[in-house]
């Protein structure tokens, strides 16, 4: 990977496209992820970094000479499309919604490498490219006990105004998806905006509570828009810890009486699902895990396809563990393309089955 890829800062004014009509809309970060295996953890230490953690860079020569010492070290990166909700956004366009993703693009490398993605999976991509460098870039550091590390850098071309948002976005869309990264990256009026037009547009609201760093030092404002908006919430053990200082067991039932569906990833052991005081585990699928980079994005597609297909929570739960598993067991954030039929079928045969009961 040369570091002639990537650009400095530029300030443009996003521009919507004509809209149209999409079953489900994610709003998060297009990014391209720069992927590094077997990583030292020592290695972390000496960038600064917390391992498991995800931050910004915050200048573009932080970023760069992270790069720069990652790759003198030897270390090759395989690049890849990422992101929060993108990576959900395409596990849902592989299992044939009509999807669009709010983020913005540049007219760079990185950017290029994005749109052929989204073209490729027949994802829109609502928002004219930037003139100017916009994408989201990642360093995803990934330690032998398969553990990923974030470092990541944004210009300020790629940042969203509530300007930008419409009614005719959301028109007939059935789900709206939020990544937990758009609490830092987003004013919190452009969130609202996109929020309350979803609502009274008539869509479903899901929302991933990204990573600990922002559940917790962002609590106040999360809270406020899962009491007030959301419909299903997203996290891991630690991101419930952090967010409400106790246990994920009591912090799923009183996310579930915050809004109607919480749902707590825990790894290998599955996911936790509370809904209306009552609540079950859902087992993961035993799986040789390459990476875990993806995992929970991909989960998150699984569950909502069934949500949205009007499946019972446990088969849900069932799909998103199947997606799940079969990502951390590919080097990356997505599925390859071959796998999808399979995995489709299995879906199939998993709700035959259940029907049958």
């Amino acid at each position: 990977m040369k570091l002639s890829l990537f650009f400095t800062t530029y300030l443009v004014i996003p521009v919507f496209l004509a809209a149209q009509s999409y079953d489900v809309i994610g709003i998060g970060s297009p990014a391209v992820d720069m992927i590094y295996h077997n990583i030292d953890d020592s290695f972390l230490q000496t960038l600064q970094i917390q391992k498991g953690d995800s931050q910004y860079a915050g200048t573009w020569e932080r970023f760069s000479s992270a790069l720069e010492k990652t790759h003198a070290l030897g270390y090759k990166a395989k690049m890849a499309s990422g992101g929060s909700a993108s990576n959900t956004i395409k596990g849902l366009a592989q299992l044939e919604h009509n999807t669009a993703l709010v983020g913005k693009v540049g007219d760079d490398p990185s950017g290029t490498f994005y749109t052929q993605m989204a073209q490729d999976l027949n994802i829109h991509l609502p928002i004219e490219k930037a003139q100017e460098p916009a994408t989201l870039q990642l360093a995803v550091f990934v330690t032998p006990d398969q553990q990923r590390t974030f470092l990541s850098y944004r210009s300020s071309a790629s940042f969203l105004s509530p300007e930008n948002l419409s009614h005719a976005l959301f028109e007939k869309v059935n789900l709206v998806h939020f990544e937990g990264y758009t609490i830092n990256e987003c004013s919190l009026e452009f969130l609202e905006k996109a929020m309350r037009l979803a609502k009274t547009s008539g869509a479903l609201i899901s929302f991933d509570m990204g990573c600990m760093r922002i559940a917790k030092t962002c609590s106040e404002t999360i809270l406020y828009f899962i009491k007030n908006y959301v419909d299903i919430v997203f996290a891991n053990e630690s991101e419930i810890e952090a967010l409400l200082n106790m246990p994920y067991l009591q912090g799923s039932a009183l996310l579930a009486s915050y809004c109607p569906i919480s749902v707590v990833l825990l790894g290998e052991k599955g996911a936790l699902v509370s809904h209306k005081e009552k609540y079950f585990y859902s087992p993961s699928r035993v799986t040789e895990a390459l990476d875990t980079n993806g995992a929970g994005d991909l989960f998150i597609s699984g569950f909502l396809h069934g949500y949205l297909k009007g499946y019972e929570l446990q088969d849900c739960a069932w799909i998103g563990n199947l997606l799940g598993s079969a990502v951390v067991s590919c080097s990356g954030a997505e599925i390859p393309a071959a796998k999808w039929p399979s995995l489709k079928q299995k879906i199939h045969e998993h709700l035959e089955a259940v029907c049958l009961k």
